[in-house]
């Protein structure tokens, strides 16, 4: 056992033990000081037996609340050990794994394909999905999209850098969003999700008071998140079909240009979200890549490009330098 789980427990039977005092002590002297205030009838008496009647209800009512926090506290430890089953969504394609006391609620959201709560409600946890057929753009720009429109629901909101992460095997980008709805202070831990078919919004939350208590069940929910649609397949990057001559010094160019390992730098970066190029950097690249291919791209061509593979095409289209 740790030195904090000791700690704890002597903590424990040093309250059980006063509380106990508190309660038999102060009770048997309540006992004695009444028998001999109506035997005696003296005043002294009468003040021990009211001191001690005192005692017993304050220590009674210490108990009361200490009885009610640990079965708080172990009514967590029991959600958090608790045996899991899975729910799905309605066309059987997504899950989530939740405690056996938790119940079913896809009633959360108007959207929501499984929705989930503990067994006071202080968690919840859902999912939303969207076929990909109904999104422009990638996993990101789905990000941004389902991330900003909960921003700006919420009163004072607060929002986590992104953070690329797997889930399920599938790519996955992570934040913490907190704010205030309908006058509660709300913390959010969400992912987005990309499977082979769908965007997922993995989402779970709960006050913001009750977070750090809460944290290790609301990630053991949303982590447990799976669909038979498997991650998404890789598609043919338009880079590949240049040559490998010409990709290495387009690669190498963005490398050196932005003070990176040329080995780190392949045809489907996105320049933004892993190669993290603002506007000045983007700069510095196309007039390293004019120079490099003799070449001058127009502000046009400029917006279509996202990724190292659009350079190398866009390269290839406006001069022969494959060799």
């Amino acid at each position: 056992m740790s030195a904090d789980g000791t700690g704890e427990l002597i903590g424990k039977a040093v309250v059980y033990g006063l509380v106990a005092t508190g309660v038999l002590g102060g009770g048997l002297l309540f006992m004695i000081s009444l028998i001999k205030s109506i035997t005696k009838g003296k005043g002294v008496w009468v003040i021990w037996c009211v001191l001690s009647g005192v005692v017993a209800l304050v220590s009674s009512l210490l108990g009361v609340g200490v009885v009610v926090n640990l079965v708080g506290k172990s009514s967590l430890a029991h959600e958090t050990d608790d045996p899991k089953y899975r729910i799905f969504s309605e066309d059987l394609h997504s899950h989530l794994d939740i405690p056996k006391s938790w119940k079913e609620k896809a009633s959360l959201n108007d959207y929501a394909a499984i929705g989930a709560t503990s067994r006071n409600e202080q968690v919840c946890a859902m999912v939303i999905t969207d076929s990909k057929l109904d999104i422009a753009g990638g996993l990101e720009d789905f990000d941004q999209l389902t991330t900003g429109k909960l921003f700006e629901a919420l009163g004072n909101p607060e929002l986590s850098a992104a953070e690329s992460q797997t889930m399920g095997g599938c790519p996955a980008i992570y934040h913490r969003l907190q704010g205030t709805t309908n006058g509660i202070n709300i913390v959010y831990h969400r992912y987005s999700v990309e499977t082979a078919k769908s965007y997922h919004q993995v989402i779970a939350w709960t006050s913001i008071s009750k977070e750090q208590e809460m944290l290790p069940l609301m990630m053991e929910v949303i982590k447990s998140f799976g669909s038979d649609d498997g991650p998404p397949t890789r598609e043919t990057v338009p880079g590949d079909q240049v040559s490998e001559a010409l990709r290495n010094r387009v690669a190498r160019v963005i490398a050196t240009t932005l003070h990176l390992d040329g080995e780190s730098v392949s045809m489907d970066q996105k320049l933004g979200q892993d190669l993290q190029m603002d506007a000045l950097a983007m700069d510095e690249v196309l007039h390293a890549m004019e120079e490099e291919f003799g070449v001058t791209i127009s502000e046009n061509e400029i917006e279509n490009l996202s990724t190292v593979a659009d350079f190398a095409v866009l390269i290839e289209a406006k001069a022969d330098v494959a060799n």
